[in-house]
């Protein structure tokens, strides 16, 4: 993953998913972090993914999929882990 390790991309994603109480559930599956989130009315879930596998590096370049595509929740999400996976990036070469 080039600059990033696996282990510290899973970190990161469980890391942002802790800032957002409606997100129940969050998996890493190949370079992409696959969330589950409750609704507002706490009734039901949906899920989102944002895949960050950009033909197997991990460069801050992703795709978002939705099952709730009037929510901002997915966009914000990818907007953090996007921060941070730039910032871990920059690290990176400086070291």
């Amino acid at each position: 993953m080039d600059g990033i390790s696996y282990q510290k991309f899973e970190e990161m994603a469980l890391q942002v998913s802790r800032q957002f109480p409606r997100i129940v559930r969050c998996r890493i599956r190949r370079g992409a972090v696959l969330c589950t989130v409750s609704s507002a009315s706490g009734n039901s879930r949906w899920g989102f993914a944002v895949d960050y596998n950009d033909w197997g590096h991990i460069t801050g370049v992703s795709r978002i999929r939705s099952g709730n595509p009037d929510s901002l929740l997915p966009a914000s999400f990818e907007e953090q882990m996007t921060g941070c996976i730039r910032q871990a990036l920059w690290r990176a070469t400086r070291t």
